[in-house]
């Protein structure tokens, strides 16, 4: 497969995301792999559970997993609902999600109710720039451990993803 290798993140394209201004401090930007649809952002030493992304935009994938892997976090990425559900299935992990609720192939909400079939759910973090009340339904229906509505504040974001992480760890 062909490998596909996208620019590194600037401040600008992180803050068309974010409210604050985003400088990774101590690491350079992540680069992003794209092969066969599915990306990954690499993380040599890592032993925290992977954080899944499963985010259609690419701009808004690239802010995102530079964010988070600057914060610490090892990343997989899907662009559909599908490559997201064969990622989990894969993962020996219980994998933290990061879930948009509009994909090309299935909504989050279809994408979450997939999810059962897993002998632990993972801990759903839902981030969508659909309304407030297509935000607060999906949330009423999945509940999942946080709903952020972009823009959102990355202090927010890495705040619930750490919070995720720790139950993924004591679960």
């Amino acid at each position: 497969a062909m490998a596909v290798r996208l620019q590194p993140v600037t401040a600008a394209r992180l803050t068309r995301f974010f409210h604050a201004t985003v400088v990774p401090r101590s690491r350079p930007p992540a680069s992003l792999v794209l092969t066969q649809g599915v990306a990954m952002f690499h993380e040599r030493r890592s032993h925290r559970a992977p954080v899944l992304l499963v985010e259609d935009d690419v701009d808004a994938a690239v802010a995102l997993g530079a964010a988070l892997q600057c914060a610490g976090y090892p990343m997989r990425w899907a662009r559909t609902g599908e490559e997201g559900l064969e990622l989990l299935s894969l993962e020996r992990r219980r994998s933290v999600v990061l879930l948009d609720l509009m994909l090309p192939d299935m909504t989050g909400v279809q994408f979450a109710q997939r999810l059962p079939g897993y002998h632990l759910r993972p801990p759903l973090i839902l981030i969508s720039g659909s309304s407030p009340q297509v935000l607060n339904d999906a949330a009423a229906e999945l509940r999942p451990m946080a709903t952020l509505r972009k823009p959102f504040e990355l202090s927010d974001l890495l705040g619930w993803v750490e919070a995720a992480w720790r139950e993924v760890k004591a679960g």
